[in-house]
């Protein structure tokens, strides 16, 4: 979890680049992202990215991280468009595994546990220690079924991050569906992740 002193001074510097240029596409995507991830105010931050996208259409990071935001809200479906809009943007873009963790949780809240694993396992062999990665990965193995492999993605989890908790992670976690936070919270303790 991100230090409290850490994610008030990032919403700062991000509330303060947009006072300084409003009409930056860039900022007000990086303030999105963090209204909705560390605010957990999924709603204001589609606004932002809206804002963000009528600025520059092709903002393949506002496409993406918009994504992200929508599955928090539980509209999948419409997350994998603008995802599918992001990689078309840039197909070569460093930060694709992030993005093919955000379509896992689309993948995830539409209740497509097989498309997750399948986007995340990529994301994973990119960067194996991305745990925004190995959360949902975990969760998205135990219910589709496969708990060994969930058990072991769980073992790696707890490598990188020793004080990881079940209910800790979910209670401050974006999702605003009880049923997707009911379903995250079931996927992690079959991995055998700590309550």
């Amino acid at each position: 979890m991100i230090l409290i002193g850490t994610k008030k001074l990032a919403i700062e510097h991000a509330r303060h680049a947009i006072a300084l240029d409003p009409d930056d596409s860039f900022c007000q995507v990086v303030a999105g992202h963090l209204t909705s991830l560390l605010e957990g105010n999924p709603h204001q931050a589609m606004s932002m990215f809206d804002l963000a996208l009528s600025l520059d259409q092709n903002n393949a990071l506002g496409w993406a991280t918009s994504g992200v935001t929508l599955s928090y809200l539980g509209r999948g479906e419409e997350a994998m468009l603008r995802f599918r809009n992001a990689f078309k943007l840039s197909p070569f873009d460093t930060l694709n595994f992030t993005w093919w963790t955000g379509a896992g949780i689309a993948c995830f809240v539409s209740g497509n546990y097989d498309e997750a694993v399948s986007w995340l396992q990529k994301a994973r062999h990119v960067n194996p220690h991305f745990i925004a990665t190995l959360r949902i990965l975990a969760a998205s193995l135990a219910l589709a079924g496969q708990e060994d492999e969930a058990r072991v993605v769980g073992a790696e989890l707890l490598a990188l991050d020793q004080n990881f908790s079940v209910d800790g992670f979910v209670s401050w976690y974006p999702f605003v569906r009880s049923e997707d936070k009911l379903a995250l919270k079931s996927g992690l303790f079959i991995a055998g992740l700590p309550r």
